[in-house]
């Protein structure tokens, strides 16, 4: 082998070891979740506290569409749509646990 094709080689080789260097921090990251990782970085900032728990915003409880009881709703809307001439294609397209759950709330399936 030539003195350039082994300078290639430890070349080839040193790439692999930065790769094996990345890969172990790859290793540590793993078990944590996202919202762990954000509150970890966020704590290097000043006022920022991540076991402050956050204030309801009163115009957010006052929204009417926050005030919803959306298992209603949505048993509402869904007897509605499957009375539309449409629904029979529509429903054609359920697979077996949407179609149990569309039984439950007393729609034909």
């Amino acid at each position: 082998m030539s003195k350039a094709g082994k300078e290639d080689e430890d070349e080839e080789e040193d790439d692999w070891e930065d790769e094996d260097a990345d890969g172990e921090e790859d290793i540590q990251l793993r078990g944590q979740t996202l919202s762990d990782l954000i509150d970890s970085m966020a704590a290097e900032f000043n006022g920022y506290d991540v076991d402050d728990e956050e204030e309801e915003d009163p115009d957010f409880s006052e929204d009417p569409t926050y005030q919803i009881d959306l298992q209603a709703y949505l048993t509402e809307f869904l007897q509605s749509l499957s009375q539309q001439a449409c629904y029979s294609t529509f429903s054609s397209h359920h697979n077996d646990s949407e179609k149990h759950v569309l039984r439950t709330i007393n729609i034909n399936v």
